[in-house]
């Protein structure tokens, strides 16, 4: 009985394997059905395997020499022996096989991790040979030089490197819940923030998810100190226990950042007028032309019935956020509100920032500088090149929530640049110079630089979300005379206990 078995050219052990147990199989089942055999006197087995090129490779296994008139015994001696090989040889090359199977999957795991890190070796080469070789950005109303682009920056080396952001595989839903965002304005339209955004906390996340390929799209900087946002709110209500001593101490704290900002940006302008000779009187701080294209978005909700101490820190607060936002050179603030002291709040948060503006020098210049609409009880008002702006919005009702003012903000916005809304009082006199919206809350400071080298990433259609950094008072801020203070001791120790 002879049985001839191919095997592929690859040479497949599992097909050698299920084709030998076959052929094994078969000579016992006939050696047992058959009345009287002879003894098995030779079982040749040759296996020859061509190489690679040939079209297949030949295994032939001969078994002869099986003579009749054999007894019963003898050829169940066979058959068992038989039996045990094709089971050794079914175990020997499943084992082989699973083996080769998870030597084949670790490579082809180390090659996509070569892959992509080749991917990313070469993303960080481009970002590099691009920021270190572009001589020109483009803006909203043409072309300019870097030089030009740039002025009014510090001269350091972090303006001319690349900024890396962390993979968005690596993000989830708490990474991205900062209250804040920066996107293009083609995305941000895409987003149906009237119809998906239930909940306050919706505006961190509808406009990012639900807008472009979601989550995909997310960058987030490697490095905080790139971009990030200080949650104010939470720093002064740790100790609201004692509201009059705390909001006092943490009003003080804000009016210093508020004051010593814009007196930075003022000997910046200064030393970037001398040096360059440049003649830029309306312009202050940090003058990157390609911020002016971005609006900055800012939901103001105090309700009426707040106590003096809360209206007094939400004005601080929203100061503070605002000279952020001059700091870098953004082209329009835009504040919505939806109760009727979030206008007066606002206003008073304008004036603060006016009345320390070099240019202004007086009350009544302060109340001069800001523009009334009558019809609409809406205000605005020019700090250097950057325009501040106050609307008031109706639609504020959602889900889950009755009054949710960043709904009516951002609903507003989108109705606003589509021309559907009073456009001036949203938008401004130049409608069309805004290509990018930064999102934030009224108690965020924003922290960042590079921020011109990140339009880029804006324009491939990514969507910027900072870090959020939630800061606490320390008995060394506070002082000795604050820290002894028992209420605040107090609030301060059982924080400790909670955080802890």
């Amino acid at each position: 009985m002879c049985f001839r078995i191919d095997l592929p050219a690859q040479g497949s052990l599992r097909s050698f394997a299920m084709k030998l147990t076959v052929a094994l199989l078969v000579c016992a089942s006939s050696m047992h059905d058959s009345v009287a055999f002879q003894p098995l006197k030779a079982v040749p087995v040759f296996v020859r395997n061509n190489d690679a090129t040939a079209s297949a490779a030949t295994s032939t296994t001969c078994i002869s020499s099986i003579n009749t008139g054999s007894s019963r015994s003898s050829t169940r001696s066979y058959v068992t022996v038989l039996l045990w090989v094709a089971t050794t040889a079914w175990v020997t090359s499943t084992l082989f096989l699973s083996r080769e199977h998870g030597i084949k999957q670790r490579e082809e795991r180390i090659r996509e991790e070569i892959d992509l890190l080749k991917r990313q070796a070469d993303e960080i080469e481009s970002r590099h040979i691009s920021s270190s070789s572009r001589t020109r950005i483009i803006t909203p109303s043409g072309v300019t030089t870097k030089k030009d682009a740039m002025v009014g920056t510090r001269p350091s080396a972090s303006n001319s490197s690349s900024v890396e952001f962390i993979r968005p595989s690596n993000l989830n839903g708490i990474d991205i819940f900062a209250a804040s965002w920066w996107q293009s304005v083609p995305r941000f339209l895409e987003a149906n923030v009237e119809r998906d955004i239930e909940n306050v906390e919706g505006d961190a996340f509808v406009p990012i998810q639900r807008a472009g390929r979601g989550m995909e799209d997310v960058r987030m900087t490697r490095d905080w100190l790139d971009m990030s946002v200080e949650h104010l709110s939470k720093w002064w209500k740790v100790a609201e226990l004692q509201q009059d001593v705390m909001y006092a101490y943490a009003a003080g704290k804000l009016q210093s950042y508020v004051q010593r900002t814009l007196q930075q940006m003022r000997q910046e302008k200064t030393a970037t007028s001398s040096s360059a000779g440049l003649e830029q009187a309306g312009d202050i701080g940090n003058l990157d032309n390609v911020m002016r294209s971005t609006l900055a978005l800012i939901p103001y909700g105090v309700a009426d019935t707040a106590d003096d101490a809360t209206k007094q820190m939400w004005t601080i607060s929203l100061a503070s956020t605002m000279a952020s936002l001059l700091k870098h050179g953004i082209g329009r603030i835009l504040v919505v509100g939806h109760y009727d002291t979030d206008a007066i709040l606002a206003k008073r948060a304008f004036r603060y920032l006016l009345r320390h503006a070099s240019e202004i020098t007086t009350p009544v210049e302060v109340d001069d500088h800001i523009q009334h609409n009558a019809s609409s009880g809406l205000f605005s008002t020019q700090y250097g090149s950057t325009e501040l702006a106050y609307v008031h919005t109706h639609d504020v009702k959602s889900m889950y929530d009755k009054i949710n003012v960043p709904k009516g903000a951002m609903s507003g916005l989108q109705w606003a640049l589509k021309g559907h809304n009073n456009t001036f009082d949203w938008l401004g006199s130049k409608p069309d110079q805004y290509k990018y919206i930064f999102f934030t809350e009224s108690d965020q400071v924003l922290n960042a630089r590079q921020l011109p080298t990140m339009i880029e990433t804006l324009d491939e259609g990514r969507i910027i979300v900072p870090h959020r950094l939630q800061p606490y008072p320390h008995p060394v801020d506070l002082g000795d005379g604050m820290f002894g203070h028992p209420r605040i001791k107090e609030s301060l120790t059982a924080l400790t206990q909670r955080t802890e």
